[in-house]
C-alpha cells in the first residue's frame, strides 16, 4: 500500500493546499492575518521594513520572518555585522533568502 506521501502527491495542488489549511487551521488563520495585516513586511527585528515575496515553501517560517523572529538569538550578531558594514558578506546555506535580502537592504543604507 502506498505511503500517505505519496497518495498526497498524487492530488493536483490545489487539493494538497486544502489538505495544508485543514491539518493546522489555527496556524493558517493567525498566518494568514499577520500575513495581512503585515502586509509581506517584515514587523520586527534587524530587517524590519523588508518586503517578501514567498513562496511556498518559504511558508514554513511565514509568521517568523513577518513578525522578525526567525532565529531571535541571532539578531544580535546580525546587528553587529550590519554594524561593521562589510563590502561583502557571504551566505552559505540560504535557503529563502531572508539573510541574504536582510543584509543587501541594510547595505544599501
Amino acid at each position: 500500500m502506498p505511503s500517505k506521501c505519496r497518495l498526497r502527491r498524487l492530488l493536483p495542488s490545489s487539493a494538497r493546499a486544502l489538505l495544508r489549511w485543514l491539518a493546522m487551521p489555527r496556524w493558517n488563520a493567525a498566518a494568514a492575518l499577520v500575513r495581512h495585516r503585515a502586509a509581506d513586511t517584515v514587523l520586527s527585528g534587524p530587517f524590519t521594513g523588508m518586503h517578501l515575496s514567498l513562496t511556498l515553501v518559504s511558508n514554513r517560517n511565514l509568521l517568523g520572518y513577518l513578525l522578525g523572529t526567525q532565529e531571535i538569538e541571532l539578531h544580535d550578531a546580525v546587528r553587529r555585522v550590519i554594524a561593521r558594514g562589510y563590502p561583502r558578506i557571504i551566505n552559505v546555506g540560504a535557503a529563502d533568502g531572508y539573510y541574504a535580502i536582510g543584509f543587501l537592504r541594510q547595505a544599501r543604507r
